[in-house]
């Protein structure tokens, strides 16, 4: 048994079950997001986006450098489909009450940005351009 903060566990809690160690820094956790299939489709892009590009890969590195690649994206992808691997999201601030209730506001921020184009807001040229 591990014994943490007078409470006892069977195992050692993971990292996101000690949320109580960021808020001691004077930040809040205020929301958290588990990006499970996200990731999974986030990395089958890109494994797309490797796939086409696969004879400028080579041509740049060489073949082994590609099928590593290849074999690294898709065994990653497997992992968020299977859950044996997940990225959490947390989302911090340092006055709770600044924030939100709900993540409409992220929602409406990530529309207006997909609206833009390049010369709307020049930063984003190159995400945009690159779909």
């Amino acid at each position: 048994l591990h014994r943490i903060n007078g409470l006892r566990y069977a195992r050692r809690p993971s990292r996101i079950m000690r949320v109580s160690s960021v808020e001691a820094s004077g930040l809040f956790a205020t929301d958290l997001e588990i990006l499970r299939l996200h990731y999974a489709e986030t990395l089958r892009h890109w494994r797309h986006r490797v796939m086409v590009s696969r004879n400028d890969i080579i041509d740049l590195y060489d073949e082994r450098f590609f099928r590593m690649w290849e074999f690294y994206l898709t065994l990653c992808e497997i992992g968020f489909r299977r859950l044996t691997n997940v990225v959490f999201q947390l989302q911090l601030a340092r006055a709770w009450e600044r924030v939100p209730l709900t993540r409409d506001y992220m929602v409406d921020t990530e529309r207006q940005l997909a609206a833009m184009t390049p010369s709307d807001h020049p930063a984003r040229a190159g995400i945009i351009a690159q779909g």
